[in-house]
């Protein structure tokens, strides 16, 4: 009986010896494993490729050879490289067989940059470059921008991601830059019809001032708007212009659009108009149109309705107007003015 209580005793013993050395096992255990399932990662990549592919054409879209393009290129926001090209008949540099379409015969500049990565920031690694430019032709307007491309950034896992694309561009960046030159804002008929150089020249001056010297921040002067057009018996010279602000409807009707309109765009202008182009016996005055846009605020799915005015201004009202003997109301008091066609009368305060 002895005997048999001694043998239980020692089962037990080592049962007990047994749940403490698997417990011991695996609270070591679990120092040296993970209770979730870490993916493998490696970088994919320590650098990246960034092509960058600029052409230059006309409004017609026909490619301006002897274009110059300026530019500078930065690795991040680091400062990498500047240059010069002129564009010829036949692409920068053949590395590699890419065209800005499959049928494409059209000069373009290219820049191929190794961009190093940006490990800043401890979830994703970026590769960004930038290249700005200044496009350049002799009888047309200077033009300027940037290209940026984020090409092969990517996020970098974690304990329970792995690695995922972080870019938004494409492997070759496509630019087709247009260049205008003062003729492409005159209407055919204009070209075609008024054989004054003279007056041709002044409105060149005219067109030339206002985008040179920035008269107008707000609005643009549409191309082929420049004409002449008749408005009860009198000749005006005519110019068409679109507003980029969109005004809010739920604030200003029309007529309040109508106002700021005139404090705009039709008051910055008249001043180069009277200065370069005044000609009494040739125009009435002037037929100037400006498109405004209004929506509602409130409605972000609301699209912006186009609503035009136009006024037709006497040339000698605008010159009483510059020489200040008479107020800005009665420059509008002499003018007519419609709105959508629709004639009107406007009050400034």
């Amino acid at each position: 009986m002895i005997k048999k209580e001694l043998l239980l005793t020692m089962a037990r013993c080592a049962a007990i010896v047994c749940l403490i050395a698997v417990g011991v096992f695996a609270i070591i255990g679990s120092a040296e494993t993970n209770r979730y399932s870490r993916p493998s990662y490696t970088p994919s990549k320590y650098s990246e490729v960034h092509n960058y592919e600029v052409s230059v054409v006309d409004i017609d879209n026909n490619p301006v050879k002897g274009a110059t393009i300026e530019y500078k290129v930065f690795d991040n926001k680091t400062f990498h490289a500047s240059g010069k090209y002129t564009f010829q008949n036949t692409s920068s540099i053949n590395r590699a067989p890419y065209k800005l379409s499959p049928d494409s015969n059209e000069t373009y500049f290219r820049y191929e940059l190794k961009v190093s990565p940006d490990t800043t920031y401890s979830s994703w690694i970026d590769f960004k470059s930038k290249l700005e430019y200044v496009m350049l032709a002799d009888g047309y307007y200077e033009t300027s921008g940037a290209l940026t491309s984020d090409y092969g950034s990517y996020f970098t896992g974690s304990a329970y991601t792995s690695e995922s694309p972080k870019s938004t561009s494409e492997r070759i960046v496509q630019k087709k830059v247009r260049l205008y030159k003062p003729i492409d804002y005159f209407s055919n008929e204009f070209l075609n019809i008024e054989k004054d150089a003279k007056l041709k020249s002044k409105v060149i001056a005219f067109v030339d001032v206002i985008k040179v010297q920035g008269y107008l921040s707000d609005a643009y002067l549409e191309f082929h708007s420049i004409n002449s057009s008749e408005f009860k018996n009198n000749k005006y010279l005519k110019f068409r212009f679109d507003n980029s602000i969109t005004y809010n409807s739920l604030k200003l009707n029309k007529y309040d659009i109508a106002k700021h309109i005139f404090d705009d765009v039709i008051r910055k202008i008249l001043n180069p108009l009277n200065d370069y182009i005044s000609d009494p016996k040739r125009f009435y005055g002037y037929d100037l149109t400006v498109i405004g846009h209004t929506k509602s605020f409130a409605d972000k799915y609301a699209s912006a309705k186009a609503i035009e005015y136009r006024f037709y201004i006497p040339e000698g009202a605008v010159k009483s107007y510059k020489n200040k003997d008479i107020s800005g109301q009665q420059l509008i008091d002499k003018s007519i003015i419609l709105m959508d066609d629709e004639r009107i009368d406007l009050k400034l305060q």
